[in-house]
């Protein structure tokens, strides 16, 4: 199945979300965020390799970066089954490609 605009939009509307980049200022709210995740009170949404900062897959990946790509990182994509957002502008992969390979949203 894939994700389309309609399905998304308003979905979270009046929910609390997190969107989680890399950087040190993420290191003083990961457990709280981590909490908050798992007592449903958040959505998250997390960038790049997420995975290198938390222990809970996030509820949405964004894809945004020219060396994070969705080529490069099919095998993790498909393994965590997490809906996936990328920007088509910084990611090159081909649309057929991942459609072809990319089994999650």
């Amino acid at each position: 199945m894939r994700l389309e605009l309609e399905g998304i939009v308003d979905k979270h509307k009046g929910f609390p979300c997190v969107i989680g980049c890399h950087g040190p200022s993420l290191e003083s709210d990961k457990s709280r965020i981590q909490r908050l995740q798992q007592k449903k009170e958040i959505i998250r949404l997390s960038t790049n390799n997420w995975y290198d900062h938390f222990d809970e897959n996030p509820d949405y990946w964004i894809i945004s970066n020219t060396e994070f790509t969705i080529w490069n990182k099919i095998n993790k994509l498909n393994e965590y089954n997490i809906p996936v957002f990328y920007a088509s502008s910084a990611d090159l992969t081909k649309t057929k490609f991942i459609n072809e390979k990319l089994s999650c949203d």
